[in-house]
């Protein structure tokens, strides 16, 4: 279950490039300069929670018996695509600002767009939030539909193998306690 070094570097690379963005933004005081490095280092933050999300799926599926890392991994991915989606929003935000009904325009309010996300993607959807062109509508159809669909399978697979091994743990149990 090793992840390839390639992709480690790969992955490291990726937090490099969104650290110096964020690093630059901070030197740079042109706000329009400013802006666009925040907005690449969102997209540089999305493919790299995006690729997480991925690499921890795989580890994932290549599971044969639920332990505490497993429970841990499958967590962690659930968090993450939380996040990955925020990072989304934010784009969205970044690039128009009228996407969502709530929202103040004098700044990004980072708190309310990961409320929104992770409100989404459990599908809860209080309603105070909502999204208001397509992009944005879209955006928030597709976090319900993965949140789901990673609750169904993900999810539904883990409880299979561990009530899985918990028969056969049971199973032996009781060959032994018969003979």
């Amino acid at each position: 279950m090793a992840i390839s070094s390639l992709w480690k570097t790969f992955l490291r690379g990726l937090v490099a490039i969104a650290l110096g963005c964020d690093l630059l933004t901070l030197l740079i005081s042109n706000p329009t300069i400013s802006q666009r490095l925040f907005t690449w280092a969102d997209i540089v933050y999305a493919v790299f929670f995006g690729a997480a999300v991925i690499t921890i799926s795989q580890q994932l599926n290549k599971v044969q018996k639920v332990d505490q890392n497993a429970l841990l991994g499958a967590i962690s991915v659930y968090l993450l695509i939380g996040v990955f989606w925020f990072l989304l929003y934010r784009i969205s935000y970044i690039i128009s600002p009228t996407n969502f009904n709530e929202l103040q325009s004098d700044g990004i309010n980072n708190f309310i767009l990961l409320y929104f996300s992770f409100t989404t993607l459990t599908t809860l959807g209080y309603g105070d939030i909502t999204p208001t062109d397509s992009i944005a509508m879209g955006l928030s159809n597709m976090e319900a539909i993965v949140g789901q669909m990673y609750s169904v399978i993900f999810v539904a697979r883990l409880v299979s193998l561990y009530t899985t091994d918990l028969n056969c743990h049971s199973q032996i149990r009781e060959e032994q306690e018969s003979d």
